[in-house]
C-alpha cells in the first residue's frame, strides 16, 4: 500500500469530463426549452396527408378527424429500438394519411397528436403521443449547471494539488485535513477523491429522478418509464453510499489505530480491496477502507468489491476490461496487504482514473 506524495494521476480528467458533459447537458436542455417555446400549443391541422407533410419537423401537431388504427399496427426496429407503426386514417372514409411511430410500452393516447418526424417510406409520420416536455429541459439545464460547478471546484483543487506536489509538499497540504469525520475542515466536496468521483457519476441518476417526474405527463416516451429509471438509480445509489462510507472510514483509520493501539497485535496486517467502475472512455479504481486482518470482518467488503466490479467494471474502453480482471484477481487472491504501521503512515489511498 503506497502513499502518494504527488498529485493523483489523471487529477485533471474528472473536471475535463464534467465540463464536456456539462456543456452537452446545457446545450441539450436549451435545445429542449427552445423546442417547448416554439410549440406552446399543438398546431391543429386537418387529417390530410399533404397538410401533414407540409409541416416542418419537430412541430407539435394535433390531427383533427383522424383515428389511430391500432388493429393494423406493426412492430419494427427504428433508431435502435422497437417501435409500433400505427396507421393514421381519416375518420370519415378510412384513407391513410400518415404513420404514427409509437413506443409499445406507453399508454395509448385517445387523441391523435405528436411531434412531426422524418417520413417513413415516403409517408408523413409523427411521434405519436409525444409532446414537448419543459421538465426535461429544465432538469437537464440544472444538471449541466451542477456539472459545471463541480468542474470548477475540482479543477481548482487539482491545481492546488499540482502546485503542492511541485513544491514537494504532497496533496495533504492541498486540501484540508480530515482527522475527525464530525469536524471536517473545508467544503462538503473536500471529502476524498472517492466521494468526489461518486458525485460526478451521481449526476445522471439525479437527472433521471427529474425526468421521472415528467413520466406522469401524457405522452412521455417509454425511456422515462419509472421501472427503467429505478433500475438505473437504485444500483448507482447503493454504490455511491458504499463509496462514501468507505472513504469516511478510511479518513478515520489512523485515529482508530491510535485509539485502539493497545488492543491491536504488533504484527497486524491491513488489507484493501479494489472496486472498478467504468463509463464509456473512463475507468476508475476505488479502494475500500483499510481492514485489519483478524480484527475486522473482511468478507463483506471483499464480496461487495467483487460484485461492484463484476457489474460496473467492464463498460469502459480501453481500460475497463483490464482493470476489472486485475481487480477481480487481486480481490480473489486476498486483496492488497501491508503492515499496520505502513498503512497508517501512507494515509488513505485515493481513486485512480484511466482514460
Amino acid at each position: 500500500m503506497n502513499g502518494r506524495n504527488t498529485a493523483p494521476k489523471g487529477s485533471y480528467v474528472p473536471p475535463l469530463l464534467m465540463s464536456v458533459f456539462g456543456v452537452l447537458a446545457l446545450l441539450f436542455g436549451i435545445w429542449t426549452l427552445l423546442e417547448v417555446r416554439a410549440n406552446p400549443e399543438p398546431l391543429a391541422i386537418a387529417c390530410d396527408g399533404d397538410a401533414l407533410s407540409a409541416v416542418a419537423k419537430r412541430r407539435w401537431v394535433q390531427l383533427d378527424g383522424c383515428d389511430a388504427d391500432w388493429d393494423a399496427a406493426v412492430e419494427r426496429s427504428i433508431q435502435g429500438g422497437q417501435r409500433m407503426l400505427v396507421p393514421l386514417r381519416r375518420r370519415d372514409d378510412g384513407a391513410l394519411v400518415g404513420i404514427g411511430v409509437f413506443r409499445s410500452t406507453d399508454s395509448r393516447p385517445s387523441d391523435v397528436f405528436g411531434m412531426t418526424r422524418t417520413p417513413i417510406e415516403g409517408t408523413a409520420s409523427i411521434e405519436l403521443g409525444v409532446k414537448p416536455m419543459p421538465v426535461v429541459g429544465w432538469t437537464t439545464v440544472l444538471g449541466g449547471i451542477l456539472l459545471a460547478g463541480l468542474a470548477v471546484h475540482y479543477f481548482r483543487r487539482a491545481r492546488r494539488e499540482a502546485s503542492a506536489a511541485a513544491a514537494g509538499l504532497g496533496p495533504a497540504t492541498a486540501r484540508p485535513a480530515t482527522t475527525n469525520a464530525r469536524h471536517r475542515k473545508g467544503t462538503f466536496l473536500d471529502r476524498g477523491d472517492d466521494f468526489n468521483f461518486a458525485l460526478f457519476l451521481a449526476v445522471p441518476p439525479l437527472v433521471g429522478i427529474g425526468m421521472l417526474v415528467g413520466h406522469f405527463a401524457r405522452g412521455t416516451p417509454a425511456i422515462l418509464d419509472p421501472t427503467l429509471v429505478a433500475i438505473c438509480i437504485v444500483p448507482f445509489g447503493v454504490v455511491f453510499a458504499w463509496v462514501w462510507q468507505q472513504q469516511r472510514a478510511a479518513d478515520r483509520f489512523a485515529a482508530r489505530v491510535h485509539r485502539d493501539a493497545a488492543r491491536l497485535p504488533a504484527d497486524a496486517e491491513v488489507v484493501v480491496y479494489d472496486a472498478v467502475i467504468s463509463m464509456l472512455a473512463v475507468s476508475m479504481r476505488f479502494p475500500s477502507r483499510p481492514l485489519i486482518v483478524g480484527v475486522d470482518a473482511t468478507l463483506p467488503t471483499r464480496l461487495m468489491t467483487i460484485a461492484i466490479t463484476l457489474v460496473f467494471g467492464w463498460w469502459g474502453l480501453p481500460w475497463g476490461p483490464f482493470l476489472t480482471v486485475r481487480a477481480l484477481v487481486r480481490n480473489l487472491r486476498g486483496g492488497t496487504r501491508d503492515t499496520l504501521a505502513n498503512a497508517v503512515e501512507a494515509g488513505p489511498t485515493t481513486a485512480e482514473v484511466e482514460t
